[in-house]
């Protein structure tokens, strides 16, 4: 062991002179160094996986099957050694552009032929969990560098089998196919190194049309990208696809379809169906999150994996989809579904850690995930604006017409019920008001203080699948909003012929009566909610109480468990305040940790106090990422103020870094908030029908004078803006008593009207112009 240690040890320093000194490397190879260190290699080869004896012929031989293989023994000094010689002859090639090195030096071929090393790729290339990821990855780098150096080892690999051998490592072929509830685990180990230099083996592979044709039938890709959606690489059990692992493999994917278009549809085939995977682990998770009896740390856990393999789909696809030929392939095999179906099952998380983090997130934050979700709303954007805009927005008015439907169906269900158990009655139709007074039987307490019982239970399981609704009704409406503005933005020229022809399409979309029905449903249903969220905040009570729960300290004894969501995970710090206070520690991105206080620091920032330090729930900055999501929030049994703690907060000491208390909001108003969340959708989808009309109406020249050329879905959009806007303004009787939560009611549609006329920043002289062009009656 000793001797091997130091023979690793004099590889390294012999690698060291070759980098630093060109004479070193002509020395190398006038000494024959290659020879040495191949034979070296296949002495420990040798030594470590000893070839079975050969004597008599068992029964197993005669049938033609092979000997039982012997079991890797291997020490730490056998693997520094192996390592060592393979690193050097890494380096040796890397650097043998010399004239004289190049002279002295076995050509890449003739090093790749040897019996050695051709036995040590096959070995190690079919025992990878074996040997480790550390010398795969230095065998699949030394591997590309010497088929891009030479094409003909492209031709040898294929032919001798190494090539079979490599792409067999990844998994058996069907084990990564389409039933994606049965696939299996990844063969590759958790290592950086090894799942970055897999592509440009794949690609050094595919240099040659018959190379290409074994690639694309062995399809290496699924297996390659299932580490995104598998528990084994993610945190906290592995940090190898941190620091935006997934982008890299992304471009390396994105080179191989450049380069080899022959691969496009086997690589976008894979991403896709990797994407499908992650949603079908959503959506059994959110039955799991549903279920009372499975809550608990098992959810926790299988929620950090599934929030970790959206970000990941999210970070891959922003290296593909910016090529027009690969995004309109990514919307030929289903990818736009899929990619929307990430959003909605994966991003919003379900059942009763949904209330709990909605109720003490910060007014300044985002409700989940922001950083995943903003990446997808790009990723469609882009889509629309680059690829098939009519395609992006006939997939959002469709799934967007299904969580409205779901919306409805939720809201008409917990309407409170008489004593007799029947609807109570109203003057209004259910159909047209299904919010009516739903927030009347969720109780004005903080979260923590709600008693078990299965009333309670029963209204906050309704009350959790209301909210995920919601955001998810949010986040389509908005992205629908932007995908029609993207498409505007994009048409140029309104009237001319070859943007006639490529606006067409998208165009059409808004005239159907699916658009139609969307906009309508949507509009009823914000109506409903807004006036729903008007009665209660206009409630006798309501502004102190919210006032008192929100600007108070929450009682003693009251715990906070969150996990960190953020990618660079959290800086802990002695204080509340950031730039003042002492960095003490770290928490990783996936840890779940507790908190026993909580407050707004100087610079407007929430932060929590935990055993280990003060944490901040988002970043500071434009972006705001998220940094902490609340799981769960209670009062414990005993003392754990944790007034002990050296970061408790103590007036004499830290009272000058501006304390602001902040305390956790009643269910009732949390649920109103988040309500009020529909407003921005409905302003979002107003404002860009509004684009779409005045982008179609053309004035006359001022020279030459003429009529106003208008399209024909101006029309079409003008009636239907039109129509839903009369819809927001009923008539009222001149004797009925004007009452606060009408006046704040009136308000919000009146923002709402402005925002369809003409957006306020335009100036009043614009916004004018355009309600010209709206000629709205």
């Amino acid at each position: 062991g000793l001797l091997r240690y130091v023979a690793a040890q004099a590889v390294t320093i012999l690698e060291g002179a070759m980098v630093t000194h060109g004479n070193a490397l002509s020395a190398f190879h006038e000494l024959s160094g290659v020879d040495v260190l191949v034979k070296r290699i296949d002495v420990e080869m040798k030594r470590m996986r000893p070839s079975p004896p050969t004597g008599g012929e068992t029964d197993a031989g005669a049938a033609g099957e092979s000997e039982p293989r012997r079991p890797l023994t291997t020490d730490a000094s056998s693997r520094i050694l192996l390592f060592s010689a393979a690193n050097c002859l890494t380096v040796a090639y890397h650097h043998s552009e010399a004239p004289a090195a190049a002279s002295a030096a076995p050509s890449a071929g003739e090093l790749i032929r040897r019996p050695e090393m051709e036995g040590l790729l096959r070995e190690v290339f079919g025992n990878m969990p074996e040997y480790g990821g550390a010398l795969g990855s230095l065998l699949c780098t030394f591997v590309s560098h010497l088929m891009n150096q030479d094409p003909q080892i492209v031709h040898w690999a294929h032919r001798s089998g190494l090539a079979s051998c490599f792409l067999g490592m990844f998994a058996a072929r069907g084990a990564f196919g389409d039933d994606i509830a049965s696939w299996d685990e990844p063969r590759l180990g958790p290592n950086t190194d090894l799942i970055t230099s897999v592509p440009n083996v794949v690609a050094a592979l595919s240099l040659t049309e018959s190379g290409a044709r074994s690639v694309r039938e062995a399809d290496p890709f699924s297996p390659l990208l299932a580490v995104f959606a598998s528990r084994k690489y993610a945190m906290p059990n592995s940090r190898c696809l941190l620091s935006e692992m997934a982008a890299i493999v992304g471009t390396g994917l994105d080179e191989i379809m450049r380069h080899t278009p022959s691969l496009s549809e086997t690589v976008m085939k894979a991403v896709v169906r990797v994407i499908r995977r992650v949603v079908y682990l959503g959506k059994k998770l959110a039955a799991k999150e549903t279920d009372e009896d499975s809550q608990g740390g098992g959810c926790e856990r299988e929620r950090t994996y599934i929030m970790q393999y959206a970000y990941n789909m999210a970070q891959l696809l922003e290296q593909i989809l910016h090529n027009q030929e690969h995004a309109s392939l990514f919307l030929t095999h289903g990818g736009l579904d899929a990619l929307l179906e990430l959003v909605l099952h994966c991003v919003y998380p379900g059942g009763m850690s949904l209330l709990h983090h909605l109720s003490c997130v910060s007014a300044s934050a985002a409700m989940l995930h922001s950083t995943t979700a903003n990446m997808v709303a790009n990723h469609v954007r882009g889509l629309a604006a680059n690829a098939d805009g009519a395609r992006c927005i006939k997939a959002l008015v469709r799934h967007l017409d299904g969580e409205l439907d779901d919306l409805a169906g939720i809201a008409s269900s917990m309407q409170p019920m008489d004593d007799d158990g029947s609807d109570c009655e109203d003057d209004e139709d259910e159909e047209d008001n299904p919010f009516r007074r739903i927030l009347s039987s969720v109780p004005a307490v903080p979260i923590y203080e709600l008693e078990t019982n299965p009333a309670n239970s029963t209204m906050t399981s309704g009350l959790a699948s209301l909210y995920q609704s919601v955001l998810r009704v949010d986040w389509l409406s908005q992205n629908l909003g932007f995908a029609i503005k993207s498409c505007q933005q994009r048409s140029g020229n309104e009237f001319s012929l070859l943007s006639s022809e490529r606006n067409a399409a998208w165009r059409s979309e808004l005239e159907g009566t699916e658009f139609r029905g969307v906009v309508d449903a949507m509009s009823r249903l914000h109506r409903s909610a807004l006036r729903e969220v008007c009665r209660v905040r206009t409630e006798v009570g309501f502004d102190e109480r919210d006032m008192r729960l929100r600007r108070s300290r929450p009682p003693e004894g009251i715990i906070y468990r969150f996990r960190i969501v953020c990618q660079e995970g959290a800086i802990v710090r002695d204080g509340i305040d950031i730039d003042r206070c002492e960095n003490v520690g770290g928490l990783e991105m996936g840890e779940v940790v507790s908190a026993a206080d909580r407050c707004i620091n100087a610079s407007g920032i929430l932060r929590y106090r935990t055993d280990r330090g003060w944490v901040s729930e988002y970043t500071r900055g434009h972006g705001r990422e998220n940094i902490a999501e609340v799981i769960s929030v209670s009062l414990s049994d005993g003392d754990s103020s944790q007034d002990d703690s050296p970061y408790a907060w103590r007036q004499d000491r830290d009272g000058g870094m501006g304390r602001v208390e902040c305390g956790i909001p009643d269910l009732r108003s949390a649920s109103a908030s988040l309500l009020s969340r529909l407003h921005a959708g409905q302003a979002a989808l107003f404002g860009s029908i509004r684009r779409a009309i005045t982008g179609g109406v053309r004035p006359p020249l001022r020279r030459s004078g003429g009529n106003t050329t208008i399209r024909p879905n101006v029309f079409a959009s003008s009636e239907l803006l039109a129509t839903n806007l009369k819809a927001n303004f009923p008539p009222v009787d001149g004797d009925e008593e004007i009452r606060a939560d009408g006046c704040m009611y009136l308000g919000n549609q009146l923002a709402l009207l402005l925002v369809a006329l003409g957006e306020e920043r335009d100036g009043l002289s614009r916004t004018q112009r355009q309600v010209g062009s709206l000629n709205m009656p």
